[in-house]
């Protein structure tokens, strides 16, 4: 499968890749998420958690970046709410862009 990140996938299809993703491939995590996981006092695995357990609640095409990003909500490894903001740039690797508490 050819990955086109202009093209919207389905929620379904956007957890499943995602669960690819975070289990056999590669999370980037932008400076703006690392100040944020600091501050919230979310570690990688907590991200990893809510990405893994976690639902697609939305999704907003960035024209700047010219690919589609995704919100996950889920709860992190010490079962509080929280929300990370995800951008997928090929079927092996995605961008955390932010992380929300």
């Amino acid at each position: 499968m050819k990955f086109d990140p202009t093209k919207e996938l389905s929620k379904k299809d956007v957890e499943s890749l995602i669960r690819d993703i975070v289990e056999t491939g590669t999370l980037v995590i932008s400076s703006h998420a690392k100040e944020r996981m600091a501050k919230r006092r979310y570690t990688i695995q907590d991200v990893q958690f809510i990405l893994s357990h976690g639902r697609v609640q939305s999704s907003e095409f960035n024209v700047a970046a010219n690919n589609w990003k995704y919100r996950f909500e889920g709860n992190d490894l010490d079962g509080d709410t929280g929300a990370v903001i995800i951008a997928i740039a090929s079927q092996y690797n995605a961008i955390i862009i932010t992380v929300l508490g």
